[in-house]
């Protein structure tokens, strides 16, 4: 019975481990947000669920900031919403993201490169921390107008002062992942610590 069961613990811990491996690199390397540009009409923000790089609390419209997201100057004062039932929600905050519009105070005026997502005018309290999920939840807006990124481009996400680097992104083009598979993710990493804490104990 003993044999049995150390044959399947074994087995559902070489089944977890890259799924395991995954998870714990996504959160070390604080990439908390990934955009999924393969339809342009339909650009897809997702959060992570990896810690924020840093400890960055604001109090505004802004949730985070994208320096240098857009390939070539973009237009002003547009401000899109999203497209579909927006989850993506910062951490430390009741309200998900649900707008996003080039930013000329980040850009250097009338080249606008750069992204802001908020949840709509008014200001919002949030609350990023090292031991936190910066962010969780997808939001999709329609981008065709404005050049995009290519897949594999990389950024900081900045908080509101523009400054703080909160995290990064990645930009990609293939299938959109379920929010669902970062848990899985996230859960599978836990479970094998607990499976190796328990065969230490057995052990001792």
């Amino acid at each position: 019975m003993n044999l049995l069961r150390s044959i399947a613990l074994t087995a559902l811990r070489r089944a977890l481990l890259p799924l395991a491996i995954v998870a714990f690199t996504a959160s070390a390397s604080a990439q908390i947000l990934t955009i999924n540009v393969s339809q342009p009409d339909a650009v897809v923000f997702t959060g992570t669920g990896a810690f924020a790089s840093t400890n960055y609390s604001s109090n505004d419209m802004v949730i985070v900031a994208l320096k240098g997201f857009f390939t070539s100057s973009a237009p002003t004062g547009q401000f899109l919403s999203n497209t579909d039932t927006s989850t993506l929600i910062p951490a430390g905050s009741s309200s998900t993201v649900t707008m996003a519009h080039p930013s000329y105070q980040i850009s250097n005026w009338p080249n606008v490169v750069d992204l802001e997502l908020s949840h709509g005018f008014g200001s919002t309290a949030v609350s990023y921390t090292t031991t936190t999920a910066a962010l969780l939840g997808y939001s999709t807006f329609n981008l065709s107008g404005y050049a995009l990124p290519s897949a594999g481009a990389t950024g900081n996400v900045y908080g509101f002062d523009y400054t703080t680097v909160i995290g990064t992104y990645v930009v990609t083009t293939g299938a959109i992942p379920e929010p669902a598979t970062y848990a899985l993710g996230f859960g599978a990493f836990a479970l094998l610590g607990a499976l190796l804490h328990r065969r230490r104990l057995k052990q001792s």
